[in-house]
């Protein structure tokens, strides 16, 4: 009886641990993909306003 009771915990902490680990991957990959954009944003604005400077110059 407490084997199955222990089981069953144990199996539900696995499960949580499981959802807790991708629900984190998940979240990273997001940050990860959303840095990336603003990196590339602020990089072409900077391209943009260099071209723009280099052309009023």
């Amino acid at each position: 009886m407490i084997c199955v009771w222990f089981c069953n915990k144990f199996k539900l902490l696995i499960v949580f641990f499981y959802i807790l680990f991708y629900f984190i991957l998940f979240f990273l990959i997001i940050f990860y993909l959303l840095l990336l954009f603003f990196f590339t944003f602020i990089l072409f604005i900077l391209l943009f306003f260099y071209d723009s400077l280099i052309i009023f110059l």
